[in-house]
């Protein structure tokens, strides 16, 4: 007889525990149809709430997680960056799926994801085009140096060799600047003190 009160319970306790999982599932089914009917509606804030108490029946409910994802990425600002325009005929295979990508995208949240792909990968190639960029102005830099020496050698005075030689980086470096938006390579501080250097090796005078 005991044992048989023992069954019972237990039957009732997993009739009782299935019935409430069943609940919770139909409960956390209603509420993610209603958050993507949300989310489809671009309302992105009320789809939030409402993956949100999914995600407290179910915290690994995938749909919910990623409907949730969808919504962030909606809702946060992009925060812009400065980067270089990427030329029209750059081929690049990670730029030309990226652009694929984003012309075959349907829904709102696929288009701000690759919009910021895109964007983290303008920023990528102007850091290729900034390091390419780099000997460039150091070449123009070493020029400069050289010819001030050059002309100290053939006896101008060396303290206004060194001013104008000077005033000369310091246009350069304005140049490289206004390529960059204000930022370009740092050349001046380096040629100057590659100047010092030459003029203190030859003792030549100069005035700083």
């Amino acid at each position: 007889m005991g044992t048989k009160i023992i069954i019972m319970f237990i039957s009732l306790f997993l009739f009782m525990s299935f019935t409430s999982a069943n609940a919770d599932h139909e409960e956390a089914a209603s509420l993610l149809s209603k958050a993507d009917n949300f989310k489809y509606a671009e309302k992105y804030e009320e789809a939030e709430k409402l993956y949100d108490e999914v995600l407290k029946i179910d915290p690994n409910n995938k749909e919910a997680l990623q409907g949730k994802d969808d919504c962030r990425i909606m809702i946060e600002p992009i925060i812009p960056t400065q980067h270089l325009m990427i030329p029209p005929a750059y081929d690049d295979p990670e730029y030309n799926k990226l652009i694929e990508q984003f012309e075959q995208a349907k829904t709102p949240w696929e288009k701000r994801r690759l919009e910021i792909a895109l964007d983290r990968f303008a920023l990528k190639y102007t850091g290729r085009v900034y390091s390419a960029d780099v000997p460039r102005w150091e070449e123009k830099a070493e020029k400069v140096i050289a010819r001030a020496i050059s002309k100290v050698k053939v006896g101008l005075p060396p303290e206004y060799v060194y001013q104008q030689t000077k005033r000369d980086l310091e246009s350069l470096q304005e140049t490289a600047n206004r390529g960059w938006k204000g930022h370009g390579p740092e050349i001046l501080e380096p040629a100057l003190l590659k100047l010092k250097k030459l003029y203190q090796e030859n003792s030549y005078p100069f005035l700083d």
